[in-house]
């Protein structure tokens, strides 16, 4: 997630499913692996989709996206504050959000840097879905400088260039604090958040352009990944202790050289930007009632809207799947099994939802052949 290093979303935010006023619209553009939704008629849809294929080809020549794993990806961008508040963590300008119908990417701000952010996300979950957060986050951070030339696309350099003042706050000791936060980087305090996200995109710009950490980075991903601690990852990947990462760490940081690592990139190849498309309005409301049930504060107005789509439209498996999916968040087993019910009826070929309602089934005591 890229949070607001300016603002914060402003006013109360008041968690609800609005319904699609006549004057805002949702216009609907797609590329080869992306669809988007803009609230409103924007201008800059065909470039965001352009860098997003681009993007993607750039993870995907580095290693860095397993395609066999990538889910179908929809972004959604809103056009204020009010509107992205009802389904975005706060202080966020754009997050990431692994999704029943879909996985998302949902944007506030439309800049480049916040895009590729929120797509590394994307990308880097499709080979280590279960990184800590700052890892995750160092990684997205690092990614988000890439900048594309006629012949080469060069990723690294300062993260942020108007927040050296934060940068120069940073100091390695800060680095355990960091290393053992369980969900997020973010709190209240507008600095600190700054000063974790820092320091997490420096350190990883430091692994994966040192010598010393470099080529081992990728076992030391694999590690973490698994679950294995920071400090026994580091002594399995590269025998050091966090002392060690610390005292190197504090010198990366004192002579403030960040390089920038260039790779080819040919303009004439890949350029798939966007096309415009008749919008679908029950795919935009099933994904936006999907996307609203992964927040903790909107869970029961997200089951609301699901049933009511299950009401308009009685024969979609995917409505069913959607409200499976959520009984299977909360703990309602008996909700899984009723709606898995009504989404077999209906042709529903969900094979992660189906292997869960398998497994309820026997657990009540149902034979096997069932």
């Amino acid at each position: 997630m890229r949070w607001l290093t300016r603002m914060a979303v402003a006013g109360i935010v008041s968690f609800y499913l609005p319904q699609r006023a006549q004057s805002s619209p949702w216009s609907e553009s797609t590329s080869p692996h992306f669809s988007l939704y803009a609230e409103g008629h924007s201008r800059q849809d065909h470039d965001i989709l352009r860098l997003l294929e681009r993007s993607r080809n750039l993870f995907l020549s580095l290693g860095m996206l397993n395609p066999a794993r990538e889910h179908p990806i929809t972004v959604f961008e809103f056009k204020d504050g009010e509107s992205f508040s009802r389904y975005a963590p706060p202080h966020s300008a754009g997050f990431f959000q692994r999704g029943q119908a879909a996985d998302y990417i949902c944007l506030l701000d439309q800049r480049s840097d916040i895009i590729l952010h929120e797509y590394a996300h994307a990308a880097i979950a499709t080979l280590w879905p279960s990184l800590p957060v700052w890892l995750n986050e160092g990684l997205a951070g690092y990614y988000s400088t890439a900048k594309w030339g006629r012949d080469s696309v060069g990723v690294g350099g300062f993260l942020w260039s108007d927040q050296e003042d934060v940068f120069n706050s940073l100091s390695a000791r800060m680095l355990p604090s960091v290393l053992d936060l369980p969900n997020t980087l973010i709190d209240d305090d507008a600095r600190s958040s700054s000063q974790r996200y820092m320091l997490s995109w420096a350190l990883v710009q430091m692994m994966i352009t040192q010598p010393r950490y470099a080529n081992k980075f990728r076992r030391f991903l694999d590690a973490l990944s698994i679950g294995t601690s920071v400090r026994n990852a580091l002594q399995s990947s590269y025998a050091l202790t966090l002392a060690e990462l610390e005292d190197d760490f504090g010198k990366h940081l004192q002579k403030k050289r960040f390089a920038t690592v260039k790779y080819p990139f040919n303009a004439d190849l890949g350029e798939e930007g966007g096309a415009d498309s008749e919008t679908n309005e029950f795919d935009i409301e099933l994904k936006l009632a999907d996307l609203l049930s992964f927040n903790p504060s909107a869970i029961s107005m997200a089951r609301v809207r699901l049933e009511q789509l299950s009401v308009q439209y009685p024969e979609s498996p995917q409505v069913e799947e959607g409200l499976a999916a959520l009984s299977w968040r909360i703990g309602d087993e008996a909700g899984v099994r009723a709606h898995m019910k009504k989404a077999y009826q209906h042709g529903s070929r969900n094979a992660e939802l189906l292997t869960v309602d398998a497994e309820l089934e026997l657990k009540i005591g149902a034979p096997h052949s069932q």
